[in-house]
């Protein structure tokens, strides 16, 4: 429940309570007349713009039970504001409440019409607040409370005849099925000095509201009416029972009807106000006294607590989000130093080491130079493994030949017009023949089978170059020597 400050205006004074979950206090009370109100006023400036709550406790308040046509939205609101201006002509507080459908075959429904008739002094408090700009949001009368008080005591009985003794006098409140039906407000002291003079004017007062309500109709004949009576401090419960035989009694210790509403701290000279404020101030019904202004008021205060309560939680957002940003950063910020040290550290520690190796035979931009030259150099650096993985497998090939040596070399391969490229790598292979001669024509022919292999010059054991005809005596005497030949092959770099 949010804290709220209910105004309780009877015919001599004002109450300021304050009311919050559990509890209801009385901050100041002033009296009804000019010099009072221009203190409440001023009192009321002083506090945070908070939405009031006005109970209005006087006399001359007055009930009509009409049966109406059922409608509904702008129609139904007319009717209801014509008939209130009929009913009640020069009535400044009026209401209406809706007691239900009537069974049956026409559409109608029943609704009570109320309003405080005659110039009552809670009047002034209204015009005082409304001329002095302070938010009244509702306006309730002390019978309107009644019915949420059965309802948090659980009442089962449908007919209940609630008699209370406050501060404006003996209030006697009729609900019926949990709607109000009928109220007064009686002159009987609250400050009776004796306890047994109370009880007895108490019974008298009940017997003739029994009564009033059976002459009018309001109460059937045949129909049972349990009589709550709140005991307070100052007006305990009397040792009677009312006559009749419809009738029965309940007295019940103020305290218990405290804790059943949920109020837990009150004034014990104020006792029934403070539960009407309680009341008053946890009812969200707009059955009340209050005109769409009030309504309009009401919705105002709703939308701006709303709007409160939004940026509180927007504000509480951004405040968590701001700190972790900041946590973030400190951790951040806590690293980057460390990471400082530990650089300062390996820089002080490189430096000792530099200090005890040897200097350099040379200065430091020449050795960056010959670095720098050594890395262009090197991607222009080839191996002759592949080369000689070639020469291998053909070699596996004819065993009788035997190698006696190879001579490589980069950038002297066979020029563009024998189909490869000019940068290939080549070599010069010298060696002879362990059997027959024509073993050597075998390996050139193995070697034409690799596809990699380009033969650019060969020289054979006859003395014949390629594509020419050999020349030599094969029937003369056989050489004393093994034959031996040389080739320049060439690997092609594009395969």
């Amino acid at each position: 429940m949010r804290e709220t400050r209910v105004l309780h205006v009877t015919a001599a004074r004002v109450d300021v309570y304050r009311v919050g979950r559990g509890f209801a206090d009385r901050e100041k009370r002033f009296t009804n007349d000019a010099s009072g109100l221009a203190s409440l006023c001023a009192h009321l400036k002083m506090q945070r713009r908070a939405p009031l709550r006005v109970i209005a406790d006087l006399a001359d308040e007055d009930f009509h039970v009409e049966h109406l046509p059922l409608l509904r939205g702008a129609e139904r609101r007319e009717v209801l504001s014509r008939r209130l201006r009929q009913r009640f002509p020069d009535a400044d507080l009026a209401m209406t409440i809706s007691l239900g459908r009537i069974r049956g075959d026409r559409r109608e429904e029943r609704v009570m019409l109320g309003a405080f008739t005659g110039r009552q002094p809670g009047h002034a408090v209204l015009a005082a607040l409304r001329q002095e700009d302070l938010p009244v949001t509702a306006i309730h009368s002390a019978a309107q409370l009644a019915p949420a008080m059965l309802v948090k005591m659980r009442m089962a009985e449908p007919r209940v005849l609630v008699v209370a003794i406050g501060a404006a006098g003996l209030r006697q409140t009729y609900v019926e099925d949990g709607r109000l039906r009928f109220s007064r407000l009686s002159g009987l002291s609250s400050r009776a000095s004796e306890s047994e003079d109370s009880a007895a004017q108490l019974h008298h007062e009940t017997a003739r509201m029994h009564q009033y309500l059976l002459a009018s109709g309001v109460v059937q004949p045949d129909a049972n009416i349990a009589v709550v009576h709140v005991s307070t401090s100052a007006h305990p419960d009397g040792s009677f029972e009312p006559g009749g035989d419809r009738v029965t009694w309940q007295s019940t210790a103020f305290a218990t009807v405290a804790r059943a509403c949920g109020l837990r701290r009150w004034s014990d000279q104020d006792e029934c106000e403070a539960l009407a404020a309680y009341l008053a101030a946890a009812s969200a019904s707009r059955e009340g006294y209050a005109d769409e202004s009030l309504h309009t008021e009401l919705r105002r205060e709703r939308r701006r607590d709303a709007a409160t309560w939004a940026c509180g939680v927007l504000a509480s957002a951004s405040l968590v989000a701001t700190g972790a940003t900041v946590i973030e950063a400190s951790g951040l910020r806590a690293q980057m130093n460390e990471l400082r040290s530990r650089t300062s550290a390996a820089r002080i520690e490189l430096e000792a080491v530099s200090a005890g190796l040897p200097a350099l035979p040379t200065a430091v931009e020449s050795l960056r130079a010959v670095e720098r030259i050594e890395r262009e150099l090197l991607p222009l650096r080839a191996s002759m493994d592949p080369l000689l993985k070639e020469i291998s497998r053909s070699l596996d090939a004819v065993p009788q030949i035997e190698l006696e040596s190879v001579r490589w070399q980069r950038g002297a391969g066979p020029s563009p017009a024998n189909g490869t490229d000019a940068d290939a790598e080549s070599a010069e292979i010298a060696g002879r023949v362990a059997g027959d001669a024509r073993a050597v024509e075998s390996f050139v022919s193995v070697l034409r089978q690799r596809p990699v292999i380009v033969i650019k010059d060969a020289r054979l054991p006859f003395g014949a170059s390629p594509g020419s005809r050999i020349a030599g005596d094969l029937g003369g005497a056989p050489d004393s020597g093994a034959p031996t030949f040389s080739l320049i092959i060439a690997r092609r770099s594009g395969i």
